[in-house]
């Protein structure tokens, strides 16, 4: 008799969820087919029979619903209360949104601040989205924009990581006897994070270098690396007196066998020309011998 009732329970839970599956699924389908009131009306559906299942997504897919329906405020009270369960900035930045096509600027401002302090760093979408367009001129808007271009690309607000843009261009670079000893093309990449050198010598080798500000070191690096599989990181990187200077980060053995160490400096000399002094020392920094001395002379 127990063992009847316990198959009993099992094949109505399984029926139950299956029913279940078939509505979440319909209601999908509808949606996919923009059938937005259809949608809408079978996600409500299911999360009442079902409220535990991933209800911050029904209701942002029931939001979207009406949504593209134009029923702004009940759009607007479905995404708040899918907020509720996931916290997600990019419903939040929807709601700002939202809130502005019903000429409520100051609800629409709230939010927006409200999704760039959960994490939301959309910069350039934002700023190109038809919605927040009539937002452009005011300045709390313009103090917000600014706050998610930080979370977006906090190297270009960074003044330590700036402190190498004397090098980007494009440049011949010399010997100390005037001869062509190769070209270099500097590029800042990666949201101002990083300085990109891209070397080739009169020879036609090549090699690169990334040289970055390490927030959490407070220091510049380099790592060099070129076409023969060779080498070199810098680390201790520092700014001062109009240079960038270096040391390598482990010892070097030169011609003789003797271990040594590195140093690199990249002085500012004026702002079409860059002075690249490599040296060497086999006596732990006591004294320091030249490798090589080059002359950057910007083309561009």
């Amino acid at each position: 008799m127990k063992k009847t009732n316990v198959f009993f329970v099992l094949f109505f839970a399984i029926g139950l969820t299956n029913q279940l599956h078939a509505q979440v699924s319909l209601a999908d389908s509808l949606f996919k087919k923009g059938q937005w009131a259809s949608a809408a009306k079978e996600y409500n559906n299911y999360l009442q029979n079902n409220p535990k299942d991933k209800p911050g997504l029904q209701l942002n897919k029931i939001g979207q619903c009406y949504f593209n329906l134009q029923q702004y405020e009940e759009s607007i009270a479905a995404y708040k209360k899918s907020v509720g369960y996931n916290g997600s900035s990019g419903i939040m930045y929807n709601i700002a949104c939202i809130y502005n096509k019903l000429s409520k600027t100051d609800s629409a401002l709230v939010w927006l601040d409200n999704a760039v302090t959960a994490g939301y760093t959309q910069y350039q979408s934002t700023l190109d989205d038809e919605d927040l367009k009539s937002l452009h001129d005011n300045e709390k808007f313009k103090t917000i924009l600014v706050k998610i271009k930080k979370s977006f690309s906090p190297c270009s607000f960074q003044l330590e990581s700036q402190q190498f843009n004397f090098w980007i261009g494009e440049w011949k670079v010399y010997n100390p006897q005037g001869q062509q000893s190769g070209t270099s093309k500097i590029d800042q990449i990666l949201n101002e994070c990083v300085i990109l050198e891209n070397w080739t010598d009169y020879f036609g080798n090549n090699g690169k270098s990334f040289n970055f500000y390490n927030s959490t070191t407070k220091e510049w690096q380099q790592t060099w690396v070129d076409d023969k599989g060779g080498t070199t990181e810098f680390i201790n990187g520092t700014y001062i007196d109009n240079a960038m200077r270096f040391q390598s980060s482990r010892p070097i053995v030169n011609g003789a066998g003797k271990n040594g160490i590195r140093r690199l400096t990249f002085f500012n000399v004026n702002k079409n020309e860059v002075r690249q002094l490599g040296e060497i020392s086999i006596d732990n920094g006591n004294s320091w011998t030249v490798e090589y001395d080059l002359k950057y002379v910007r083309e561009k």
